[in-house]
């Protein structure tokens, strides 16, 4: 939803792309539209995956749960 909205609000797109449901969309794609491609997708969304992860980490580490 972000990313449609920063899309179509923000006059560079080649900062929506590194978003992750526009870079995980490349590897889906037969011909790669962007400026990534299906790899350089995947990478990309493994990274946020590992952002993710690492947050949810932190979280529960401070909170002692």
């Amino acid at each position: 939803m972000v990313s449609f909205v920063i899309g179509d609000v923000s006059q560079d797109a080649s900062v929506v792309e590194f978003l992750p449901d526009r870079a995980g969309r490349q590897a889906l794609l037969q011909e790669s539209t962007g400026a990534l491609g299906p790899w350089t997708g995947l990478g990309v969304l493994g990274l946020w995956v590992a952002a993710a992860l690492w947050a949810g980490w932190e979280s529960l580490r401070r909170r002692d749960a």
